[in-house]
This record gives C-alpha cells, sequence and structure tokens, in this order.
C-alpha cells in the first residue's frame, strides 16, 4: 500500500496542467461581428493554467483571475478553445498580474496592460507595429497612433500553431 501511495504521489507531482487559451468572437446588437481589425475575428483573449482564468477586462479596468469564461460576464459572445500540453504556467506567476490596471491606451511603453498585450507577455510573442484602421476604431473618439508596437487577439491566434496550441472542446 505504500508503494502505491508513493508511485500515485509521484505520479501526480510530475503530471503537467494543460495551459489553455479562450478567443472571443463578440457581436453587436443586430447580430454582426465586430472586427477591431480589417478582416479579424476576435476581440478578446484569455488565458488559463487549469487553475483560473487570466484576462484583461475592459470594463472592469483591470486584469482578473475568475474561475470560469463564464464569470467573464461577456454578452453574446462566441468562445474558441485552445489547449496546449507542453506549456506549465505557474498560478504565482500569474497572480502577479491580477488587478494591474487596462490598458485604454494600447501602449506596450507603460505599465498597464490590455487582453492581447498581457497573453503576449506570458507567451514571449513579439509585438508588431498596429493600425486601428477598422471601423470598430473610427467609431471611436479617442484617437489610437498607428505604427506603434502592439498586437490583437488576431495577432496570437495566428502564432497557436508556432506555440504548439490545438483545438480544444468547450
Amino acid at each position: 500500500m505504500k508503494t502505491l501511495l508513493i508511485i500515485f504521489f509521484l505520479f501526480c507531482s510530475t503530471a503537467k496542467a494543460k495551459t489553455y487559451l479562450a478567443f472571443f468572437e463578440f457581436y453587436d446588437y443586430h447580430g454582426n461581428l465586430i472586427q477591431v481589425e480589417d478582416g479579424g475575428r476576435f476581440s478578446h483573449v484569455a488565458i488559463s493554467n487549469g487553475e483560473f482564468w487570466l484576462h484583461a477586462h475592459p470594463g472592469k479596468g483591470k486584469v482578473e483571475a475568475v474561475d470560469s469564461i463564464k464569470e467573464m460576464n461577456f454578452y453574446k459572445a462566441k468562445v474558441f478553445l485552445f489547449e496546449n500540453d507542453s506549456l506549465n504556467l505557474s498560478s504565482n506567476a500569474l497572480r502577479e498580474y491580477v488587478d494591474v490596471t487596462y490598458d485604454r491606451d494600447f501602449d506596450w511603453s507603460n505599465r498597464t496592460l490590455y487582453n492581447a498585450e498581457l497573453i503576449a507577455l506570458i507567451l514571449g510573442i513579439a509585438p508588431s507595429p498596429m493600425n486601428f484602421n477598422a471601423n470598430f476604431w473610427q467609431k471611436n473618439s479617442a484617437v489610437y497612433p498607428s505604427g506603434n508596437l502592439g498586437l490583437s487577439p488576431d495577432d496570437i491566434f495566428s502564432e497557436l500553431d508556432n506555440l504548439g496550441f490545438q483545438s480544444a472542446d468547450y
């Protein structure tokens, strides 16, 4: 019996948790896909280490950890889930991002974070020059400078194969 307990303990202590990414498609009240990038699909992205979900919530103005995707409270969203068996993200490392202020300026040079920036920092994805040409941004009264470094959820999505993520059931 003692041998079985030791084997069980070793198995549990060496098992890696999966890393999950959730990509969100949002729709307006007419049922039209909201595109934050010309030709893009996704407006939000979140990450999980199997223990909790982490994302930068624009409505709450901060990075938050929640137990489930449903707790993010996004209305009219379709969620697409992807998993990676080889990444092992520590809960302590992820929790360091909790309560960081949401970056409404989409600026990588400050200490605030927006959703794709958060995920890119965690996964080590380099930013590239951004543009704010999509209709979504033209309707907004704020002015965002094109050409600054950054990423969108669609940019993160395009890196999934390189990062070893595969489609998962939601």
